[in-house]
């Protein structure tokens, strides 16, 4: 990610000493960061699995068959999971069956008024179509709610819901970025009661549970980068904001910052959807309207120095630019107000998306909130640039060859192209 402080010094030196309080050698950088995504995340890999094929009107409220339905989830994992003995558990009288990569180990026992018992599951790397399937049956007023399916090695009621492995993997990292967690590009969520919950069974078209965006940042202490929906309502955005501020834990954030030697002050960086000057993505044509709607808001017109002048003459474009940075405004002022009672309104960094093809589109969005609000610098933290780039295979490291614009706009290359 582009720089989330304002000074490369901001770890800790590396000291010896191992009292509380003192200083640690850093462990993170002081500036890369990472897009989150991960083929195994959980410590509960229910978080996985399809929902149920059960009707809609027999599903309760997080997606189980209500009294008397049943239903089948069946996902294709034998090529993530790896082979083992994974604890599984449920609330209710009903009765849950186990299939496919997975078979039932001994019977069901009752504990902590829950179900409990093993699966064998069989791993089938570099195979796919090679399906875990749950079956729930009930009858009468049975009910099955609650499953959990521990990975090996992972207790009942693991206090961690993240996958030791995955949180390892972030060690280096200054900053994680909930782009794709939040399932963020061409997205359709609007309405809070859609968004995805932990208490839901199964993943979500919306992408991962809040709770665990939030956890994670508990769990590192890494700062977070939010991707706000396209079409997220205002309501939306207050009742987010209004989350994360209850959700964050500051002491356990400030905690894993010491541990990894940051000094720098923790940040929830927040984003106005992702990319809004490609095409290739709905937000595109979503801030288009919202312009073309409000003309004289969003006239398209760019006054600036910037360039290209392909990029700054295309008046829709510049229409995109300005409603993207009208609505990140609207966003930053959002998570602001809901930090300021506990005193970490100053965590809140809005960044704005640029283009590394040329500063027209984000000086654009700058120039309308210099017109309209005031000062940028007191509603932009940042501006990110978005190049790509890739090795070419496994065992090189890619080249250094910028990706070439070849239409009047820009379209993503593919993975084969981008260098």
């Amino acid at each position: 990610m582009e720089g989330t402080d304002s000074s490369p010094g901001s770890d800790a030196s590396a000291t010896d000493g191992g009292e509380a309080g003192a200083p640690h050698a850093p462990t993170a950088s002081s500036w890369v960061g990472t897009n989150v995504d991960a083929d195994l995340p959980y410590a509960d890999i229910t978080y996985m699995l399809n929902q149920f094929n059960t009707a809609a009107a027999q599903l309760d409220a997080n997606g189980y068959p209500v009294a008397g339905a049943s239903g089948t989830s069946q996902t294709d994992l034998g090529f993530q999971l790896p082979t083992g003995v994974y604890d599984i558990s449920y609330v209710g009288t009903g009765t849950v069956t186990v299939s496919g990569i997975g078979a039932l180990m001994g019977s069901w026992q009752t504990v902590s008024g829950e179900q409990r018992a093993q699966v064998k599951i069989t791993g089938t790397p570099g195979s796919f179509g090679n399906f875990l399937t749950l079956n729930v049956a009930n009858t009468g007023s049975q009910t099955v709610t609650g499953i959990h399916i521990y990975l090996p090695g992972i207790a009942y009621d693991a206090a961690v819901p993240f996958n030791p492995q995955f949180l390892a993997a972030l060690t280096p990292f200054r900053a994680m970025r909930f782009m794709g967690w939040m399932a963020t590009n061409d997205s359709k969520l609007a309405n809070w009661s859609d968004r995805p919950s932990s208490s839901h069974f199964g993943a979500s078209s919306y992408g991962v549970p809040y709770e665990f965006v939030a956890e994670l940042v508990n769990e590192t202490g890494k700062d977070g980068w939010i991707n706000v929906p396209e079409l997220a309502t205002p309501s939306f955005i207050t009742s987010l904001s209004a989350f994360m501020a209850q959700s964050l834990d500051f002491t356990r954030i400030a905690a894993a910052r010491q541990a990894a030697g940051v000094t720098a002050p923790f940040q929830l960086i927040v984003e106005n959807s992702n990319e809004n000057w490609n095409t290739g993505f709905s937000a595109y044509n979503t801030f288009l309207a919202t312009a073309n709607a409000n003309a004289s808001r969003y006239p398209g017109t760019y006054t600036g120095g910037y360039g290209p002048s392909w990029m700054t003459g295309e008046a829709d474009l510049m229409k995109v630019g300005e409603v993207e940075a009208d609505r990140l405004v609207s966003i930053g002022q959002a998570f602001t107000q809901a930090f300021q009672p506990g005193g970490h309104a100053s965590a809140i960094a809005p960044v704005l998306s640029g283009w590394a093809l040329g500063a027209g589109y984000s000086d654009d969005g700058l120039a309308f909130i210099q017109a309209n609000y005031g000062t940028p610098s007191k509603y932009v933290s940042y501006v990110a640039l978005a190049p790509y780039f890739a090795t070419a295979d496994d065992t090189t490291t890619g080249c250094s060859r910028p990706c070439r614009r070849t239409s009047p706009r820009w379209r993503r290359p593919s993975r084969a192209s981008r260098c």
